[in-house]
């Protein structure tokens, strides 16, 4: 779990004291923690000389099964069990610690470092650590020594991994393994199978999910007939032949997968589910309304929204035209207020951290949870990891989901090409043999775009 190998602890702690102080060429360092380093220093402002992690009731998210913290449970006990230095962890997906295991002896230094149940580990608490940096990356995060932010942390080492929803993708739980003055605890192979099977089941669970979805839209008869039903995380699983002349931009189908459903451009049905779950949790059978046309590539049109249930929890949810049913419970779908949108996209090239204009960016592609940014200056690896995550960084400035591994500033297309049956690719550069290949969903959107 985590990166393998140690560090030169020498050379990190005087890269730390010299970050910590404002110097910002710094290399050397991982580009996972030095980016945890950006944020704790230059967004959250925690003092890397004073530790002071909150104390707060852990919470477990609505419709998250607590079967898995029981079995992230029995992996931190067995993993505890192999050696008497190690300190193991289950946190909710805020970083508050939920419950620990270890000998006495590590239990009573992980209390002293308030490595204890209640405290919260969040990055912007605690700074570059374990837990809270594993809620922020896609995969798993081993901090060593001095990579922690907080120098209070600098003689331990962890390792720590986050459990996702499948739908949303927050994180809704996170397992850590600490060290006191060792290297970076391995999670045996037992314990990496037992987190594969934990993450299948929660996959499984959104894809069944996404069958009573699909299931409730074909029910669904009358004039107010369902158009689209929509996930937990605002993305279409299942669309009428309806819905795409009344929406040109949905795709008809079901996408079961909840990786292959689709997602307006900025996200923006995910705040009027977030609020009809709110209701929907204070009322079993609230239905209500909200301006989702322009949302859905259409006009502005107030549809009907009604929560579906599944065992207890609310999957999605059905949205049907308002007709006259306008005296029902209207839900504010627009974005909440927020922190403004960044005008510079952060990368690593060489150890060195570059803050881009999404204009320089011509084209993003995904190598696993690493994403690859084809820029002006050369090919550099984004800072934020997973291509959904970075889409959702670059809508605001006009870049397209073309594929599912690919990002296209639509800006910079200079070339469309047909390969045949349908297919297309696009190029960004006349001048090199480039093709980035677009998927047959996103094609027939590239074609209305540019008319051909």
């Amino acid at each position: 779990m985590g990166r393998a190998g140690t560090i030169d602890v020498r050379a990190t702690r005087a890269a730390w004291e010299r970050f910590a102080e404002g110097d910002d060429d710094v290399r050397g360092v991982d580009p996972t923690i030095l980016a945890s380093w950006y944020r704790c220093r230059d967004v959250h402002n925690v003092d890397p000389r004073h530790h002071r992690p909150a104390d707060d009731a852990p919470r477990t998210p609505a419709g998250v099964d607590a079967g898995v913290f029981a079995r992230l449970g029995c992996i931190a006990a067995t993993v505890a069990d192999r050696d008497d230095r190690l300190l193991a962890t289950v946190t909710d997906g805020a970083g508050h610690i939920v419950a620990w295991w270890g000998s006495t002896a590590a239990r009573r230094r992980g209390e002293r470092a308030q490595l204890a149940p209640s405290f919260g580990w969040a990055e912007h608490a605690s700074g570059t650590n374990g837990m809270g940096t594993a809620l922020v990356e896609a995969e798993p995060v081993s901090v060593q020594g001095p990579e922690h932010w907080c120098e209070a942390l600098h003689a331990w080492s962890c390792a720590g991994v986050a459990v996702r929803d499948e739908v949303s993708r927050a994180a809704v739980a996170t397992l850590n393994v600490a060290a006191w003055c060792g290297g970076v605890p391995v999670l045996p192979a037992a314990a990496r199978a037992e987190l594969a099977a934990i993450r299948a089941e929660l996959r499984e669970r959104a894809m069944r999910d996404g069958a009573v979805l699909a299931g409730a839209l074909v029910d669904g008869t009358g004039p107010g007939t369902p158009l689209l039903a929509v996930d937990t995380a605002g993305g279409v699983v299942a669309a009428t032949p309806a819905a795409r002349r009344r929406f040109p931009d949905v795709p008809v189908g079901v996408a079961v997968d909840p990786a292959e459903r689709w997602r307006p451009a900025g996200d923006t049905l995910r705040p009027a589910v977030t609020a009809v779950a709110v209701a929907a949790r204070a009322d079993a059978h609230w239905t209500g309304t909200a301006e989702l046309g322009s949302r859905l590539g259409g006009v502005p049109e107030l549809l009907r929204l009604t929560p579906v249930d599944a065992g207890g929890r609310m999957v999605g949810l059905l949205v049907a035209p308002a007709g006259d049913e306008v005296d029902e419970v209207s839900v504010v779908a627009g974005q909440p207020p927020g922190p403004p949108v960044p005008d510079r996209v952060a990368a690593v090239r060489d150890g060195r951290m570059l803050l881009l204009a999404p204009a320089e960016i011509r084209f993003a592609e995904a190598d696993g949870h690493a994403v690859w940014l084809a820029t002006d200056i050369g090919r550099v690896r984004a800072v934020t990891r997973g291509i959904d995550r970075v889409a959702a960084q670059l809508a605001p400035f006009g870049f397209a989901r073309i594929h599912r591994s690919y990002l296209v500033n639509v800006a910079r297309i200079r070339e469309v090409n047909d390969s045949g049956r349908g297919a297309l690719t696009v190029s960004t550069q006349l001048t090199r043999n480039e093709r980035i290949p677009v998927s047959r969903r996103n094609a027939l959107v590239l074609r209305e775009t540019f008319g051909l």
